[in-house]
């Protein structure tokens, strides 16, 4: 079982939270710059209210990406909980998703802007509902997959789609193991509420056996193949699914405010 200790020793950050750099700081990239160590220029980094705007009616979501076969689909599929169409959840998650806490950070040395990878993963997180919708004109013996068939599909499909769609994005070869780990694991933190019930010690206990399924195993993973991303990396970018998944499902949205006690929680077991 990889423990939390084992994992101090590459870390990086000296405790440095995920804030909005000062106004007129430059934050990070800026510093770089002004020592001369910075890389190439980095691609245009969209803040979150330009990328909401884009998407602000279902009409330019339709516009911005209704192309995609498999996004296009989602629109045959409903929520379970509010009967919105996959669709137009994956909409309005897109338009809640805030990432620019996000901006000057890294996942590891992988050439991918983490809030340009996190709005591909909230854009496919339900792609595999829209396998498990009969295709229209279906033959009587069409079978159904399973979730765990139709999630493992779902995620080649998706990622080959992206990068056939955003080719510059997604040209490091690595991306693809940050995409499969946030989409298996980026959505969590919404479903695990009730351990703010939970009398101190027991919260400590199955927090850690959380963090142990979702973050720290994930890390070993990452780190396996090459990539040494900070654990509040991550953190901050599963919290920001979660949270965007929430704000986007009508009776959860009462939950935001407990999901932020919870991260807050979670963030004191992890430092």
């Amino acid at each position: 079982m990889v423990k939390w200790d084992d994992l101090k020793h590459s870390r990086r950050m000296e405790n440095r939270k995920f804030e909005s750099p000062q106004v007129g700081s430059g934050g990070p990239q800026a510093d770089a710059e002004r020592s001369g160590e910075a890389r190439e220029t980095p691609r245009a980094r969209v803040l979150d209210a330009v990328f909401a705007a884009r998407i602000e009616t279902p009409g330019r979501f339709r516009e911005e990406f209704g192309q995609r076969p498999l996004v296009a689909k989602l629109e045959n599929a409903r929520h379970e909980v509010d009967g919105l169409t996959i669709y137009e959840h994956t909409r309005q998650l897109l338009q809640g998703l805030r990432t620019d806490q996000l901006q000057d950070a890294r996942f590891g040395d992988a050439d991918i802007h983490p809030p340009d990878l996190l709005r591909v993963v909230g854009l496919y997180h339900d792609a595999e509902k829209s396998l498990m919708v009969p295709p229209q004109g279906a033959e009587a013996d069409w079978r159904k997959p399973s979730l765990k068939e139709a999630k493992a599909a779902s995620l080649e499909m998706a990622f080959a789609e992206s990068a056939a769609y955003q080719p510059e994005l997604l040209a490091d070869p690595r991306t693809r193991v940050l995409f499969d780990e946030l989409m298996m694991n980026g959505f969590y933190f919404g479903y695990h509420l009730d351990l703010l019930k939970r009398e101190e010690r027991r919260f400590d206990d199955e927090g850690e056996a959380l963090l142990e399924k979702v973050l720290y195993q994930p890390i070993s993973r990452l780190r396996a193949q090459g990539l040494e991303v900070e654990p509040e990396t991550l953190f901050a970018a599963q919290f920001a699914l979660s949270r965007a998944d929430s704000s986007a499902i009508g009776p959860y949205k009462k939950n935001l405010e407990a999901l932020e006690r919870l991260r807050t929680r979670l963030l004191d077991l992890i430092n």
